[in-house]
């Protein structure tokens, strides 16, 4: 741990921490959705954090993932610039906003830290249809930077964190 310089206390080098899970992904699925393709998903999660994009904060975060450090790339949807580190079949992305939008609220409401999870799914209408038949509103949609398409889900029904959605055009 290192010491914040303003206010003397310990603080955490990154504001993120890992879980992994040792019982299978297919184990830990309802039977319903082991049976259902469409709703095949893996999570990424991104962070805002001030300056992430500047190289010594990436190389901070390489070095304690243990990954080569990316190269900036636009969040189209969340509005930030952003470094992804890929890791395995999920990842993790610092952000830094670049305009007003998802991750600069995040930024100016909670400070530093998770605010989105973001699951790929081959089943982007179902999803959608999903929500609204449940009584949600409609996410909003968006073009990634990847070209895939992309629903983001707001803090008001999602926990207090955005909700993304990644698939296909």
């Amino acid at each position: 741990m290192a010491r914040g310089a303003a206010h003397g206390r310990e603080v955490n080098p990154l504001p993120i921490f890992f879980l992994e899970h040792l019982t299978p992904l297919e184990e830990r699925r309802p039977p319903e959705a082991r049976a259902d393709t469409r709703t095949a998903c893996w999570a990424r999660t991104a962070s805002t954090s001030p300056s992430p994009t500047s190289p010594r904060r990436r190389h901070v975060y390489g070095r304690v993932l243990g990954l080569p450090v990316p190269k900036i790339q636009r969040g189209n949807v969340i509005k930030a610039d952003m470094a992804v580190f890929n890791l395995g079949p999920t990842g993790l992305a610092v952000a830094q906003p670049a305009e007003p939008g998802p991750a600069a609220e995040a930024l100016a409401r909670s400070g530093p830290g998770p605010f989105q999870v973001l699951y790929r799914t081959s089943g982007m209408e179902a999803a959608a249809r999903w929500m609204v038949d449940h009584g949600l509103p409609a996410p909003a949609r968006g073009i990634r930077n990847t070209g895939e398409e992309a629903m983001l889900v707001g803090l008001e029904h999602a926990c207090g964190a955005y909700i993304g959605l990644v698939g296909p055009k």
